[in-house]
């Protein structure tokens, strides 16, 4: 099995659809593709000539009630799901092309067939330069861990992915570290250490994405103009909240090298 593209998902509800699509459009610089699914709920964003790592879900919730979930696109979809079974996930739901899953810690994630038909193979975004300057690229999906199940966690994530598990700079953090080809690192991050978004650290695992930018000041200005709000500023990172809540943060990562 191999995993072949990893997109983030972001779980909204209908009635604040339109809202987050216009806002996330405007802040990766990406346009709306066809909207897929049996019953049109997912909703890709993507560049020119780009294949769209960014979707948002329209899911039957609260007004409010957000979050985020990794997608994985295999080669074999049944045997991805038999190893994630084997090492602990269980399936909430299976139709064709597409099984649902939680982590042994809580985290949704799925499944996905990729599209071995396509002419060519996925092709990455390319960092976006904006009118103050800087340059940035959401390249990063955090997975949000407590510390209580952090080693186990990241051990199914590591061995699911079969991509080899590093310490990152700071002490919270590790990541996994992905093939070229994926669009999103994958970032383990150890609630409870520094919880920056005010989650508690006893909370099921959550997610979040992030920014990479060469001035994360001027891009979080901008963030703010388009109606995202400052949660937390830290030497490293800064973390917002989008206009319906979605967590997400702009760090201080060369967006060239990510």
């Amino acid at each position: 099995m191999e995993i072949l593209w990893l997109a983030a998902f972001a779980d909204v509800p209908a009635s604040e659809l339109a809202e987050v699509v216009a806002f996330w459009e405007a802040v990766t610089r990406t346009r709306a593709g066809t909207a897929q699914g049996r019953h049109g709920q997912f909703v890709p964003l993507a560049g020119t000539g780009e294949s769209p790592h960014l979707w948002i879900q329209r899911v039957e919730r609260p007004a409010g009630a957000v979050s985020w979930h990794p997608d994985l696109y295999v080669d074999d979809l049944e045997e991805a799901a038999i190893r994630a079974a084997d090492l602990g996930a269980q399936t909430t739901r299976s139709v064709p092309n597409l099984v649902t899953l939680s982590s042994p810690a809580g985290q949704q994630f799925c499944l996905v067939s990729a599209d071995l038909s396509a002419d060519g193979p996925y092709l990455r975004a390319q960092p976006r330069v904006w009118p103050d300057g800087q340059r940035s690229l959401l390249d990063q999906l955090s997975l949000d861990i407590p510390i209580a199940a952090f080693a186990s966690e990241t051990r199914f994530w590591s061995l699911l992915t079969g991509w080899e598990q590093h310490s990152g700079s700071l002490a919270e953090f590790d990541y996994l570290q992905r093939p070229p080809h994926i669009p999103l690192r994958l970032l383990l991050q150890r609630l409870g250490v520094e919880d920056d978004d005010g989650v508690d650290d006893l909370e099921p695992p959550h997610a979040h994405v992030d920014f990479a930018c060469d001035d994360f000041e001027e891009e979080r200005r901008r963030h703010e103009r388009l109606g995202a709000t400052t949660i937390r500023t830290t030497k490293y990172w800064v973390t917002l909240r989008d206009p319906v809540g979605l967590l997400y943060c702009i760090t201080s990562r060369n967006p060239e090298e990510s």
